[in-house]
């Protein structure tokens, strides 16, 4: 197998393969490592809880690099509206202000643009599956998955990695995409700012009653956002993602609710659009950080999505990033 390349890619998640999948389509002869393969589709399976909202955008780039057919050939949920609005205080000084939540809300709809679907709504790894089963289809692009870096050697004009199957492998540019502790930023002597907030994410699958939802929403709360985004369907039922944002304190109470508890705290605390709830069928919980690389080019270096910067998705003082909307990273 070539030792030696134009391009190597470490990390073969959704941005890294799309990267690899975008340049071996433009003739340059291109590896990609990850540690791990893509998790295999399981049709009648529920949605995992890892999923990202997939502009319209974000589909073009799919189809452009050939992924999107593979996609599509496994399940998706689009949807043709997005919301957002406020919701008033319920306790505190901000209960006193004025209620604004009648008129203090925005709804995008496909149909005034002329298109089907806004976007799709798609576990992550059915988009992270599609892309490697795209990568195998291309004949320059090697892929080394799954396979570790036992050394990488970043400050000569060609860069020298070795893996701990494949070997020792060279490219003329390599490109970081595995995520925020960046082994190759750090390798490359690229600095990062890093910030802590002081809010938590809480994630859950739930399967819920009536239609399947065509609308994606997102509401702003005193505690922080709070967001529905529905999944596609397994036979009857129906799924979606809730993402609730608050303090740790708050979260942990949260994590300590019996399924039944959390359903009714759910119905009670989130506005009216919400279906009623069936089920709990997955939770999880995570820290909100925002980190950025003080460069993302270096000579022979590059870095991609996370390496590069890293924002909580849906926070107010962080704008919509990837296309990933209720991913646990």
């Amino acid at each position: 197998m070539n030792s030696e390349f134009d391009v190597v890619i470490i990390g073969a998640g959704m941005v890294g393969a799309t990267i690899a999948c975008g340049l071996a389509r433009s003739n340059l002869n291109v590896a990609v490592i990850d540690q791990q393969k893509a998790t295999p589709y399981v049709e009648n399976e529920r949605p995992h809880i890892r999923v990202s909202a997939i502009s319209f955008a974000s589909e073009q780039v799919l189809k452009h690099v050939g992924a999107w057919p593979h996609v599509i050939s496994k399940r998706t949920c689009p949807y043709r509206r997005l919301a957002v609005n406020e919701l008033p205080a319920k306790e505190g000084l901000a209960a006193k202000l004025p209620d604004i939540s009648n008129w203090a809300r925005t709804e995008f709809n496909a149909d005034a643009i002329g298109q089907t679907h806004l976007g799709h709504i798609i576990e992550n790894d059915i988009v992270h599956l599609a892309l490697h089963e795209q990568m195998a289809s291309l004949e320059s692009l090697s892929i080394f998955c799954p396979d570790d870096v036992e050394s990488m050697d970043l400050q000569s004009t060609t860069k020298k990695i070795v893996l701990s199957k494949q070997g020792e492998i060279t490219a003329r540019l390599v490109i970081g995409a595995e995520g925020a502790q960046s082994q190759v930023r750090i390798q490359a002597g690229i600095g990062q700012t890093r910030e802590q907030y002081e809010q938590q994410a809480f994630v859950c699958t739930v399967r819920y009653q009536g239609l399947q939802e065509d609308i994606t929403w997102q509401s702003f709360t005193p505690h922080g956002p709070i967001a529905f985004l529905p999944l596609p369907d397994v036979g009857e039922n129906h799924y979606a993602s809730l993402v609730w944002y608050d303090s740790p304190e708050s979260i942990t109470r949260m994590k300590a609710f019996s399924d039944d508890e959390l359903l009714t705290h759910f119905q009670r605390e989130y506005p009216n659009t919400l279906p009623p709830l069936l089920s709990i069928e997955e939770r999880a919980s995570f820290p909100l950080f925002r980190s950025h690389a003080l460069a993302y080019i270096k000579q022979g270096v590059a870095l991609a999505g996370d390496a590069a910067h890293h924002k909580p998705i849906g926070w107010p003082r962080c704008k919509f990033r990837h296309t990933r909307c209720s991913g646990v990273n």
